[in-house]
């Protein structure tokens, strides 16, 4: 899968195999602009930067129904680890 952000299908997903695009999440202003999103090492997830009012705050939606989410101020570009347990983001420094 190629995990991207549009502003047509918000989060979104498409199977290298044909391309199609299919909608995850698309709830604007939320997710981040130009959010990166990082699918987890098994497929399952995907983290991603969203907006939520004054911070920003890093989002984990399941691929499914459920999502998760892990607050952090102005973190962005989530990055999973090798085994799926940890996720880093990038912060600015101050």
């Amino acid at each position: 899968m190629l995990y991207f952000w549009s502003y047509r299908f918000g989060l979104a997903g498409a199977k290298l195999s044909d391309g199609v695009p299919k909608t995850i999440l698309y709830d604007f202003p939320t997710i981040a602009y130009g959010t990166r999103p990082a699918p987890s090492p098994d497929g399952r997830a995907v983290a991603y930067a969203a907006h939520r009012e004054l911070d920003r705050t890093v989002m984990i939606a399941t691929v499914g129904d459920a999502t998760s989410r892990v607050s952090l101020h102005e973190g962005y570009d989530p990055a999973w680890s090798p085994d799926g347990k940890q996720i880093a983001f990038v912060r600015p420094s101050q």
